[in-house]
């Protein structure tokens, strides 16, 4: 049996990349055959082109066990249907699922009855239990392991030069820090994070933020509004931009904080709660099914999704009630022990090399003349 990773580039830096990363360097028997897509336009196109092709030659001639990455949108489940119709060849398919909205390409009327059927000829890799039902609820019989992701320790990190004292750090150790560490975008409650913490200093600073991350235009803002909630935040001395940072540096901006606030709509597995948890920070997260999971025991405040006044609230308790703080600063140390075992990167390996080995061991097994409607 043959492992095959069939990769879309670029993007080590994104969690998606990242995890591939790790899946990539793992001991699997015989080592991998990495077939990439490479570039961007008409470049792009033939490297696809060209990845279908060799990884075809290298599938038809051998039983394999092949690994990707699929899209969960549209256009991108067209492009990896040459890779979803190699399980009727002699390759059992791994797909690693990187987002919680799997299920809106399963329900998409025009092609859900296809995604459905290719899906469950796949042996799903998710990061979360929260994931799963969701998915079962289209492909009932799907096979579907969970294997949690990972921290990207800080200790190779490069120096993060931005940290280092700055016209907005005076006063900095008297107020409290909070930390944004993903995506700017508003589908992360980036607009409600925006004013609640303009709120919260608007008759003089009670607090300091450290911003990092890549602004991005999404279904709920363009580019545009991103961009001026940023740099009407950059205009206040309290508010320090540090921009798209990589994993490492992320972890060492979050540490060195107090609070992380992640106010999202929809989350998969996010990979700043997993950081914030490791450095035993607070946190304030939103009530959704994919925050939940991943905080599971860490001690958070939670609110609505969406609501501002209930962020703000939450922030308010930790900025004036040093009661709270310091009992929350405690729990979050002793829970920062047990995320670091969970999150671990020895844990990861040892999880994923097992599933892609059981697979390879069981086979296909499954009559795909009987798939499912």
């Amino acid at each position: 049996m043959r492992f095959i990773a069939w990769i879309i580039e670029p993007g080590f830096n994104t969690g998606q990349g990242i995890v591939t990363q790790r899946v990539l360097s793992l001991p699997v028997p015989g080592g991998w055959r990495i077939v990439r897509v490479r570039g961007a336009g008409f470049t792009y196109f033939f490297s696809w082109l060209r990845s279908i092709f060799k990884i075809y030659c290298l599938a038809l001639s051998k039983d394999n066990v092949v690994y990707f990455a699929p899209s969960r949108a549209p256009l991108g489940f067209l492009r990896d249907l040459p890779i979803f119709f190699l399980q009727f060849a002699r390759s059992s398919l791994v797909a690693h699922i990187h987002g919680a909205d799997l299920p809106n390409l399963l329900e998409r009327r025009a092609i859900s009855s296809l995604t459905r059927k290719l899906f469950w000829g796949c042996h799903l890799i998710v990061p979360s239990d929260h994931l799963k039902n969701p998915i079962l609820k289209h492909i009932p019989s799907a096979r579907i392991s969970i294997c949690e992701n990972f921290l990207v320790s800080s200790e190779s990190a490069s120096p993060c030069h931005n940290l280092h004292p700055s016209p907005a750090d005076f006063g900095r150790k008297k107020r409290v820090c909070f930390v944004w560490n993903s995506n700017v975008m508003a589908t992360k409650g980036f607009l409600q994070f925006a004013d609640a913490i303009v709120n919260l200093n608007k008759e003089k600073p009670v607090c300091f933020v450290r911003c990092a991350g890549r602004p991005l235009a999404d279904a709920l803002a363009r580019a545009g509004d991103i961009g001026a909630a940023l740099t009407a935040l950059r205009a206040h001395d309290w508010f320090l931009y540090l921009g798209e940072v990589s994993p490492e540096e992320a972890y060492r901006i979050t540490a060195d904080g107090d609070v992380v606030c992640l106010p999202s709509y929809s989350e998969c597995q996010p990979l700043s709660l997993i950081q914030a948890m490791c450095a035993g920070v607070m946190i304030i997260a939103s009530d959704i099914p994919g925050n939940r999971a991943v905080l599971k025991d860490y001690p958070a405040l939670f609110f609505p999704a969406g609501e501002t006044e209930e962020l703000e609230e939450c922030m308010r308790g930790i900025v004036f009630n040093a009661d709270l703080r310091g009992e929350l600063r405690q729990k979050c140390q002793q829970g920062s022990a047990i995320a670091r075992d969970r999150f671990s990167s020895e844990r990861f390996n040892r999880e994923l090399l097992a599933i892609l080995v059981e697979v390879a061991r069981s086979g296909r097994k499954r009559d795909l003349a009987s798939i499912p409607s």
